[in-house]
């Protein structure tokens, strides 16, 4: 066993789940294979550490050689600050809610985040209008994805 961990709880109640070594070993190579992943890259870490998403921010950096950019606990809420984050940071990898990638995208200085390659989203349903949006406001890629528990 190497963790117990939350899902996301997008069926309505998070459900602790027992993973082994060997699972994550395989979703962490993968993970760093698909989205190429590199050394000169910068992951921010704003995912509680008690849900499965904190897992692929933590250990991708950690094997690839990404530097872990580190939020302030509950930084996500403050949209000004983790844009000055994304922005300072020159953080390349976001992963979040479309709930708070919509906000996101509200915010004016979003436009300011040219750092940005990829941007994650999972643990809700990421509308066609906020894909849309995301098209229009960032050049990066977007991926609509779900934690391992899946």
């Amino acid at each position: 066993l190497a963790y117990v961990i939350y899902t996301s709880g997008s069926t309505g109640k998070p459900k602790g789940v027992m993973n082994i070594h060997r699972g994550i070993c395989n979703t962490i190579k993968y993970t760093i294979g698909h989205y190429n992943i590199t050394s000169e890259d910068r992951i921010l870490q704003i995912i509680s550490l008690s849900f499965d998403g904190s897992v692929w921010e933590i250990f991708s950096s950690l094997i690839s050689g990404a530097s872990l950019v580190v939020a302030k606990p509950d930084g996500y809420k403050d949209i000004d600050y983790l844009i000055d984050l994304i922005v300072q940071e020159q953080v390349t990898y976001l992963t979040c809610v479309p709930s708070i990638l919509r906000v996101f995208l509200q915010h004016p200085k979003s436009k300011d985040c040219h750092c940005l390659k990829r941007v994650i989203v999972g643990g809700e349903a990421l509308s066609y209008e906020l894909n849309q949006r995301f098209f229009q406001q960032l050049n990066c890629e977007l991926y609509n994805a779900y934690g391992p528990q899946k």
